[in-house]
């Protein structure tokens, strides 16, 4: 059973992206789902079912197999995939940082305001201004493709982005298909930066919690022109 559910862990993490956007329907003969929901379940168990908890999973029973899918399974398999491949020791997943960003267009640029936030707690926060007129939609991977290169410079491993976006979540997590040159060319972008983390996930955030990325994307977008000629007339005075 520890090899059935250690298996089940495997393909969440290879295929992260599909089980955080979809329902996951497992069709099986074992009884993995009463496993792991015993109250008393511990050990490695009661690791991966907390892993697997997070995900939409539902078990169903395997009614038959044809023989041939069943052989053609097995030749087609890789070697990396064998039972002693699979029960290797995985190196421990760091928590995880958590990244809020906001990027919108304003009348003379665009603004982003990013917080990324570390397992302890601590906050680093960020207001960048845009010297060049993008959509919503690009200022927003403008400061996602921002931060990545932030978290990737101070070491992060484990990122879980929050966007106000829904067509950047989207097309980074593989929901939408991107077709416009440009969404191509971010996306890609990205791609290549998320590659340097171990574990990256993204979603849509409500605006609800992403308030203080979005107050300091307001502040990048203020100009403090006329403050400063405020404070040379009170000097002069």
């Amino acid at each position: 059973m520890e090899k059935l559910v250690l298996a089940l862990v495997h393909a969440s993490k290879r295929l992260k992206r599909y089980f955080q956007a979809h329902p996951i329907i497992v069709i099986t003969d074992q009884p993995i789902q009463h496993v792991l929901s015993r109250p008393k379940v511990a050990g490695k168990l009661q690791k991966w079912s907390i892993e697997l908890g997070e995900y939409a999973i539902h078990y169903r029973p395997r009614v038959s197999v044809k023989g041939k899918i069943l052989a053609d399974f097995i030749v087609e398999r890789p070697e990396e995939d064998s039972p002693d491949t699979l029960m290797e020791v995985e190196e421990e997943l760091p928590e995880p940082w958590i990244l809020f960003t906001d990027g919108s267009s304003c009348t003379d640029g665009s603004r982003a305001g990013l917080i990324l936030t570390n397992p302890e707690g601590m906050e680093f926060t960020y207001a960048l201004r845009f010297k060049f007129d993008a959509t919503n939609n690009k200022a927003e991977y403008e400061a996602l493709i921002a931060e990545l290169r932030i978290a990737e410079q101070m070491g992060v491993k484990n990122l879980q982005a929050n966007v106000n976006s829904r067509l950047v979540a989207n097309q980074v997590n593989g929901t939408y298909v991107a077709k416009e040159v440009d969404m191509i060319r971010y996306l890609e972008k990205v791609r290549t930066l998320t590659s340097s983390f171990k574990a990256f996930s993204i979603r849509q955030a409500p605006r609800s919690e992403n308030k203080k990325a979005d107050a300091l994307s307001k502040i990048a977008s203020t100009s403090f022109a006329h403050l400063s000629k405020q404070v040379l007339v009170e000097e002069l005075k």
